[in-house]
């Protein structure tokens, strides 16, 4: 029994190394085919028949790259070496094959190795279907089991289909990283809309002292074009010398680009202690007040500012603006915060009256509404009297004045005729006279 099962896994053993040994046929396209070989022995010779084709020539293959000699003669092939050559056991192409019809299989085979010892070999068919296997690949094919090399992938950014599948720039390229500068501009610098302050101008000369204020790019009720000027109500106006006058200065100005905008206030000096003079600037310790001008409007605004950083004082070592109100001028509000200390407006002014001095502040500033001390509107228009188009109610000149007086009148055409009067329509008649009818002629010529 023992002896029994042991011939049977011998005999299982050895189907199993013959089936090893196989040959197959790869369609290559043309009439080209390739004989595969799977072998666990060295070959030194074969013979098999083409079944259903006969073979027209024969190249390449591991049996021509080890020096065989390869005969072909109707559907047969023979290989052999002269020199004892052999084929390395394993797996590859033994030959290619240029056949004049599609064969249906290779049959009679035939294989040695070096000593003439008969191998088995069996015919297989190709089971391989080459194509691109990497399912990432545009021409991915589910059913090759054989990558060919052949596979096609998309683009950076791209599927398949040639569709972007990021985000697009300005440009409108896929993937790009381009954005529009504060101009509008895409990819610009800024430098395209650049303005410089033509309403907010700095006069001072540079003290060594200053005071950076930041404008952050949170800040939304600013247009791009708006002049920022930066203030103190209580700087010092006096230059070189130490009268130590006070009041309101323009300490630093900038226009606004749509982006975060840092401004350098200039800080004044004050030497006459010490034998020296007094330079123009805002004094540190003073709250920063900020106007904006907006050209499109022609409108001076006046700023209440949130402070993401600082204290909002002259001396702050950094500070930064983070949003502002803009507050019309014109408007005319009682402010009931400042004399809170009454319940407000109508309780001051029945206290103390509009013209009582209330923390340093009249009370009719704080409540003009109340104390009926709005300031009247102003009226925009042509306030030159010579312009054709004065407008004697107008307050504030509006830029709008023009003459064009020529003469006769605004809107008019200047003199006109040979008289070179308004309205004149003459003309010389054929001897020259201004408005003549030509009777000065009586036909010995003009005046004859």
């Amino acid at each position: 029994m023992i002896a029994a099962k042991r011939l049977l896994f011998i005999l299982l053993c050895l189907t199993f190394t013959f089936a090893q040994n196989t040959i197959s046929l790869s369609d290559e396209g043309g009439g080209a085919w390739s004989v595969n070989y799977n072998s666990d022995l060295a070959i030194g010779g074969f013979q098999f028949d083409v079944d259903g084709a006969t073979i027209n020539s024969t190249s390449g293959g591991d049996a021509t790259a080890n020096g065989f000699m390869i005969s072909a003669a109707g559907s047969t092939v023979l290989g052999f070496s002269l020199t004892g050559s052999t084929i390395s056991a394993g797996d590859g192409v033994l030959l290619n094959l240029i056949l004049n019809a599609d064969p249906t299989g290779l049959s009679d085979l035939v294989f040695s190795n070096a000593s003439g010892t008969s191998i088995d070999f069996e015919y297989v068919e190709d089971d391989s279907i080459a194509g691109c296997t990497d399912d990432l690949a545009c021409n991915y094919d589910a059913d090759a089991n054989e990558d060919d090399g052949t596979c096609d992938y998309a683009m950076e950014n791209y599927d398949c289909y040639g569709n972007c599948v990021v985000d697009t720039d300005c440009f409108n390229e896929c993937g790009g990283d381009a954005v529009e500068d504060g101009c509008g501009v895409c990819g610009g610098d800024g430098s395209s809309c650049t303005v410089t302050n033509t309403y907010y101008i700095v006069d001072l000369v540079e003290t060594g002292n200053s005071q950076l204020t930041i404008f952050s790019d949170t800040i939304t009720s600013l247009e791009v074009g708006d002049e920022v000027g930066v203030f103190d109500e209580d700087a010092i106006t006096n230059y070189n010398d130490c009268s130590d006058q006070i009041g309101e200065l323009l300490v630093g100005a900038g226009v606004w680009d749509g982006s975060q905008l840092n401004l350098v206030s200039i800080g004044s000096n004050d030497l006459c202690s010490f034998g020296g003079t007094q330079l123009s600037g805002y004094v540190e310790g003073n709250p920063v007040m900020v106007k904006v001008w907006r050209a499109s409007e022609e409108m001076e605004y006046g700023a209440e500012l949130t402070w993401s950083t600082g204290t909002g004082n002259f001396g702050d070592i950094i500070q930064s603006i983070e949003e502002i109100v803009l507050v019309n001028p014109n408007s005319c509000e009682d402010n009931d915060v400042a004399v809170a200390a009454f319940g407000g407006c109508a309780g001051a002014v029945a206290a103390l009256g509009c013209d009582f001095v209330f923390g340093g502040v009249p009370v009719s500033e704080s409540c003009p509404e109340s104390c009926d001390s709005c300031p009247d509107e102003p009226i925009l228009g042509c306030t030159d009297m010579d312009a054709c188009n004065y407008d004697p109610d107008a307050t504030d000149d509006d830029g709008s004045c023009y003459n064009n007086d020529l003469g006769c009148g605004c809107d008019e055409a200047g003199p006109s005729g040979c008289d070179n009067e308004c309205g004149s329509t003459l003309v010389d008649d054929a001897c020259g006279v201004c408005g003549g009818d030509g009777s000065d002629d009586v036909g010995c010529g003009c005046f004859e």
